[in-house]
């Protein structure tokens, strides 16, 4: 989940940032402003950067607690990656559908964020998709393939321990939620969606399929709020 916020004008007309906003050169710029004026390239690498980072740090977690984030990802077949595809849907029409209809709960759901988003926007639809990718592929190694694995495999070293699956689907979703802090709402959105990552991962046993699915449900949202802005 790549996507930080944007404003959506609940009871005016088309979707728009502001009305008459001040020129730029004529005040100083907050630090998430420069984002949206930044050259495009230097948006896109500095995202790719961002996300690829926390595949590093997906790697030195998985040494800390002995978990291979990319060991799941053995067997994979295109099965998968449609599979994956398939249950980005779900998720993405949710969003768009809110966004769309310009509900209290999307207000709540981006409010806060707008300058980052807008920066995202500018990007050609190539860099989103790559972005996206990154995103599935970084974030998913990191907070199914490390952290909900861990848990799950700590807990299951217990005897008698039914909800191991349970418990680790839920440590990996919640700390996502936390790691996604646009909103209150944006967060408990991103733990639900983080949940399901998990489920596709404990029925599937395979990563590609979360991965896939999530950058898919990026891919989608991204596509639609540059369409629609």
């Amino acid at each position: 989940m790549i996507l930080s916020a944007t404003v959506i004008p609940l009871r005016a007309g088309p979707l728009r940032l502001c009305e008459n906003p001040p020129s730029p050169s004529k005040r100083r710029m907050k630090p998430e402003e420069l984002l949206t004026h930044a050259n495009t390239t230097v948006i896109f690498l500095v995202a790719v950067a961002v996300e690829g980072g926390l595949f590093v740090v997906a790697l030195v977690l998985g040494a800390v607690l002995d978990v291979n984030p990319t060991a799941r990802l053995a067997g994979a077949h295109w099965s998968s990656v449609a599979w994956g595809a398939a249950a980005g849907l779900p998720p993405a029409l949710a969003v768009m559908l809110a966004l769309h209809r310009r509900s209290e709960f999307a207000w709540r759901l981006l409010e806060g964020a707008r300058e980052p988003i807008k920066g995202l926007l500018q990007l050609a639809p190539w860099q989103l998709a790559v972005l996206a990718m990154v995103s599935g592929l970084t974030e998913e190694a990191l907070f199914r393939g490390v952290l909900q694995i861990a848990t799950t495999d700590a807990l299951s070293a217990w005897p008698n321990h039914p909800s191991a699956d349970v418990c680790g689907i839920g440590v990996g979703a919640l700390l996502f939620g936390f790691a996604h802090p646009v909103s209150r709402a944006y967060v408990v959105v991103g733990a639900l969606f983080g949940v399901w990552m998990g489920v596709l991962l404990l029925l599937d046993g395979n990563l590609l399929v979360p991965m896939v699915a999530h950058a898919a449900y990026d891919l989608m949202l991204m596509l639609y709020l540059k369409r629609t802005w």
